[in-house]
């Protein structure tokens, strides 16, 4: 609608102004507004892009998971959390490690979790990887030794 408002209101002022020097100044701000007008429908993309980003921003809860991150403790903290999902499984680690990064927001990123455990469950493993997936949200490699 605005753009052809605007062409109508452009063919109209370049009919009334007189031919020489004033004309093509007049055309080259009337050209201007022209391009702005078919400019304004991407103004509105990124407005609304701009609103998307901040409403999925504020969909991420502020939980005390994350505040928690800067505790020394932290790794000590997932480990424990790893150890009890997999007893609730009846299984039981030989050893757990938690590979973090702390990103530049200063939140921390929990890349993957390295779980061994014996023989005995190398039936189990798919449940397990399944289980600390889908109750905790982590990331895990289960390996037998």
């Amino acid at each position: 609608m605005c753009l052809c408002a605007c062409s109508v209101l452009i063919s109209a002022a370049e009919m009334l102004l007189p031919e020489g020097a004033v004309k093509k100044s007049v055309y080259v701000v009337l050209s201007l507004i022209a391009a702005s007008c078919l400019l304004q429908p991407l103004e509105s993309i990124r407005d609304f892009s701009a609103e998307r980003s901040v409403q999925d921003d504020e969909a991420i809860p502020n939980t005390d998971w994350f505040n928690r991150a800067a505790e020394p403790q932290y790794e000590q903290t997932i480990e424990a959390l790893v150890r009890e999902e997999l007893k609730s499984h009846g299984a039981e680690a030989k050893n757990i490690s938690v590979d973090m990064s702390i990103l530049e927001d200063g939140s921390v990123n929990i890349n993957k979790v390295r779980i061994v455990v014996g023989e005995q469950y190398s039936q189990k493993l798919d449940e397990l990887e399944a289980a600390i997936m889908q109750d905790l949200g982590l990331d895990a490699d289960i390996a037998v030794r």
